[in-house]
């Protein structure tokens, strides 16, 4: 009995898919790499503003705070009325202008310092955690 020639030896598509996988997490990692170097560490979609640092300095990106009218994440914005709790321990609560009375306040300006405000020696109040100091002077109905 004679037998059929053994089938050619098999040549498996395994070393290839190795390969292409390898491939393809290098460039995964480049990019990621090139998009974090191009936004001074950062992923462009997680954060809209720019993180002041020494990064920064040295790259010449603007680190000033945005305009007066546009805080992203201040508690009050120009014009808006603020009631002084009559308790040391409550909030300062945020009212409409419409009920507000001679003894509320204003915001008037939003800065980083109260040296910044108009009247350096007027009134100036900072929330807890907040990062802006606003300016206020007594509202007048």
């Amino acid at each position: 009995m004679t037998y059929p020639p053994p089938p050619p030896p098999r040549r498996g598509n395994r070393p290839l898919i190795v390969i292409v996988a390898v491939l393809a997490v290098v460039v995964l990692t480049g990019g990621v790499a090139a998009v974090l170097l191009a936004n001074d560490g950062r992923l462009p979609w997680t954060d809209p503003t720019p993180a002041c640092g020494y990064l920064n300095t040295v790259s010449g990106t603007d680190c000033t705070p945005p305009p007066e009218s546009s805080h992203p994440a201040a508690s009050y914005e120009v014009g808006d009325c603020l009631r002084m709790p009559s308790s040391t321990k409550k909030a300062i609560k945020r009212i409409d202008c419409d009920d507000a009375t001679a003894r509320d306040l204003e915001v008037t300006k939003i800065v980083t310092d109260a040296k910044e405000c108009p009247d350096p020696d007027g009134q100036s109040l900072s929330g807890s955690g907040d990062k802006y100091v606003y300016c206020v002077k007594p509202y007048k109905p």
